[in-house]
């Protein structure tokens, strides 16, 4: 629950702090003991495709980044949060309230695998999973960090497959992913009756790969799928691009791809 302090605002406990998202006022709580969010939620949140009325899942929503960001891109959607760490989902309640958006955000404490949802009844479902497998990567030391960075205990098998189940026909998946796992995403979303529709691959500068991508792929049919220009994140002198700045100040959505 969000508490009320004395003089009217939100608790803030040690260790957390309150963080402006730069669109509709939204605020959002982070803790020092807990996962914040990365640029990878902001990309994501406004990288699908929106209609209003929509019915929208995020996995492992975390402290509710994705779910707040996407309230301001369309009207009257309703959105599920799924997160299997208690803290994690304790404290996107507590963001859920403190922005006042009980009405369209709900979050669940579970494992995405066996959530007890009604099977395919959402438009979207969008999902920023963990990149790292154990193997192949440094695991945080802290459970919740560790469930949150790693596979340690969800594969993107595992979350592609529970996607294909909620979705209804036509629905859309969008994810952000390491760039060295495009050709394990893209066999998993095949093997589960999941068609590409865009993909944009992301580069920390014009100097560097690509890091990581942003897919978006349909359930129930093939289409043919389009290669989007790459979004460049900086600048040579490090400040954001132009487009950067549109998407993390001012909630530009990068639907078409363009700058």
């Amino acid at each position: 629950m969000c508490r009320v302090s004395a003089q009217g605002g939100p608790v803030i406990y040690p260790g957390e702090r309150m963080d402006d998202l730069f669109r509709n006022r939204l605020r959002i709580i982070q803790s020092d003991e807990l996962p914040k969010f990365g640029l990878e939620g902001v990309l994501l949140a406004n990288f699908p495709m929106l209609k209003k009325g929509m019915r929208i899942c995020d996995f492992c929503c975390g402290s509710g980044i994705v779910p707040l960001l996407l309230t301001s891109r369309a009207k009257e959607i309703k959105i599920t949060g799924i997160e299997i760490q208690p803290e994690l989902s304790n404290l996107a309640r507590r963001n859920v309230i403190l922005n006042n958006l009980g009405e369209q955000i709900d979050i669940i404490t579970s494992d995405i695998c066996t959530n007890g949802i009604e099977p395919h009844i959402f438009d979207l479902i969008t999902v920023n999973p963990p990149f790292f497998s154990v193997r192949g990567g440094t695991v945080a030391p802290h459970k919740a960090r560790a469930t949150a960075r790693s596979q340690t205990g969800l594969t993107i098998a595992d979350v592609v497959k529970s996607a294909a189940q909620l979705l209804r026909e036509k629905g859309r998946l969008a994810l952000i992913y390491r760039a060295s796992g495009l050709k394990e995403v893209l066999k998993c979303i095949d093997d589960n009756s999941l068609g590409a529709v865009r993909i944009r691959f992301v580069h920390h500068d014009v100097q560097h790969k690509a890091s990581t991508f942003l897919l978006e792929c349909q359930y129930g049919r093939n289409v043919d799928g389009v290669v989007e220009p790459p979004l460049i994140v900086y600048e040579a002198n490090g400040d954001y691009t132009r487009e950067m700045n549109n998407v993390y100040f001012a909630g530009q959505g990068l639907e078409s791809g363009m700058s």
